[in-house]
């Protein structure tokens, strides 16, 4: 089979299509509660794919081959059908109909390398072993990266983002769900409405952090020369630094408290309803930046209890 795909990757792709549509055709809608999908095509290391999916789940692996494979199955109760149209180093699946309606568990698996764009309504989205570009957006599923992708963008208005990553560029956004980022980037940008935001990474050059009301809690480092800012309304700020860590930390609310656990930290500045610190830590060199209208900031040495 594996050198059929080779030979007649676009030929195979219309065949099983076809069947998938000659099923639709069939004896209805209760008949293709469950059908199946097994599809696959030739795919360039370094192509790009588009997946589509109203609700259910996309899985997505990278692997080692030159070729696309897809597994799962369709509820074609609410008309939904399953596509794949592949045209030189671009593909593009999913489960076509009113994307509000219909529903698919897919597996894609795919050269690690490739450009992967997912859009889905409801359906949760998990991605493992990419080292592409990797760009997410789904209204209310979960979303589910461990990978080292150039790029990462992923947006849900309603699920949590779980994000594992050792990336270049990462921007996520969230609404009322939480987002929880371990790992590396060198520019990290991470947002949500209400939602929490939790990041843990060993060492940054650029974060930029922000929420409404969510709270923001921060462990990790910054490089000499780097910057975080971290900006929230009414949510809680927690930073927690190496205790010879680097950096110029600027700290202000109007309606919190203010608190630094290094010895010999100044007393918050007290203006017209607001609060604020400056001070060099070490030899400075960093900038951290802390900002909330209403909540708390506190800055502390990670080892601190």
């Amino acid at each position: 089979m594996t050198d059929t795909l080779r030979r007649r990757p676009r030929a195979l792709a219309l065949a099983l299509a076809f069947s998938g549509l000659a099923a639709v055709a069939g004896p209805g809608p209760s008949a293709w509660a469950q059908a199946p999908v097994e599809a696959g095509v030739g795919m360039a290391a370094d192509g790009a794919i588009k997946i589509w999916n109203g609700g259910g789940s996309v899985r997505i692996e990278g692997w080692a081959r030159d070729s696309l494979a897809v597994t799962g199955e369709v509820d074609g109760t609410a008309g939904g059908r399953f596509f794949l149209r592949a045209e030189g180093d671009v593909a593009k699946l999913g489960v076509e109909g009113d994307q509000a309606a219909v529903s698919g568990r897919l597996v894609v698996r795919l050269p690690a390398g490739a450009t992967v764009w997912v859009r889905t309504t409801g359906a949760d989205v998990t991605v493992r072993g990419l080292t592409g570009a990797v760009d997410i957006h789904t209204v209310s599923g979960d979303v589910d990266v461990e990978s080292r992708p150039a790029t990462c963008y992923a947006e849900s208005m309603a699920g949590d983002l779980t994000l594992r990553l050792e990336a270049g560029i990462v921007r996520a956004r969230a609404g009322t769900g939480r987002i929880g980022f371990t790992g590396t980037a060198t520019d990290l940008g991470l947002s949500t409405v209400s939602g929490a935001l939790t990041v843990s990474a060993p060492v940054l050059r650029r974060g930029r952090f922000t929420t409404v009301d969510g709270a923001l809690d921060f462990t990790g480092d910054v490089r000499t020369g780097g910057a975080l800012v971290f900006e929230t309304h009414s949510g809680d700020i927690g930073i927690r630094l190496p205790r010879d860590v680097a950096a110029d930390l600027r700290l202000s609310t109007f309606g919190g408290a203010l608190r630094i656990g290094w010895d010999g930290a100044p007393a918050p500045d007290a203006g017209p309803g607001r609060r604020a610190i400056q001070l060099e830590l070490g030899d400075g060199g960093a900038e951290v930046e802390a900002r909330s209208y209403s909540g708390d900031v506190v800055v502390t040495p990670r080892d601190e209890r």
